[in-house]
């Protein structure tokens, strides 16, 4: 990870080199500040985060749904695996670029779509 880099990381993970993980032990998912905002430095930091994190989730939401072969990878050659992730990424940011009506860019614009799915589903 380049300095002053982090890739960010959900609950499951701790602050390491290069990851950034939300504060433990604290409201984290954005269906939590609905009730009530933000209202210390670590529930700040926790919802700037998540909403982050959304905005990814939900660009691999649409690649994963356009692109099935990005859901279950086949034991290809890192190599071909790498390939085949560029590819789909050129492809979708054509589409994104040339503005082509889309439904699913529509779809996955809704920010709490993609966080409360998967925050559900690490809760369990």
């Amino acid at each position: 990870v380049t300095t002053g880099k982090y890739y960010l990381c959900d609950t499951v993970y701790t602050n390491t080199r290069g990851f950034m993980a939300p504060y433990h032990n604290v409201r984290y998912w954005l269906g939590d500040f609905r009730r009530r905002r933000a209202m210390t430095k670590e529930e700040k930091f926790n919802r700037a985060h998540v909403k982050l994190r959304n905005v990814i989730e939900r660009a691999y939401g649409v690649l994963k749904a356009r692109f099935s072969i990005l859901d279950k990878m086949a034991p290809y050659p890192f190599n071909v695996q790498r390939n085949v992730v560029i590819a789909c990424f050129a492809v979708n940011n054509f589409i994104r670029k040339e503005k082509i009506n889309d439904e699913l860019f529509v779809q996955y614009e809704e920010p709490q779509m993609v966080t409360e799915q998967v925050g559900q589903e690490e809760e369990v």
